[in-house]
């Protein structure tokens, strides 16, 4: 099973392309001076690029970078060459993540409950 084929990830998935944001899957090219990328956001098209072939370890771990990549669109931010800067918006980007994958998580647990109740 893919990190594509998570419940939480397919409904945090949803939540993102209901507001107008395309997810894109690919090749995602690791040029970062501060280490490895996982994803790219785009502001300018509103998209996100995704790798098609990670394996994360977990629902959480493959939403969160989601809804990292997703605090760059929400909070318009992209990443300056201050290193001080980058650091700032990269850990707002994370709280943004963490919030995302907790509404998603919430949402896919609701979603079970009342699969079982029917």
């Amino acid at each position: 099973m893919g990190y594509k084929d998570y419940l939480t990830y397919k409904v945090l998935e949803r939540i993102i392309e209901d507001a107008g944001v395309k997810i894109l899957y690919g090749h995602v090219p690791d040029d970062h001076i501060d280490g490895a990328i996982w994803a790219r956001s785009d502001i300018d098209s509103m998209s996100i690029l995704m790798p098609e072939d990670e394996a994360f370890p977990s629902d959480e771990k493959a939403c969160l970078i989601l809804g990292h990549e997703m605090g760059h669109l929400l909070a318009d931010i992209d990443s300056p060459d201050d290193p001080v800067m980058r650091q700032r918006n990269e850990a707002i980007c994370d709280l943004i993540g963490v919030a995302l994958y907790k509404l998603a998580d919430m949402t896919a647990g609701y979603m079970l409950e009342k699969s079982f109740e029917e």
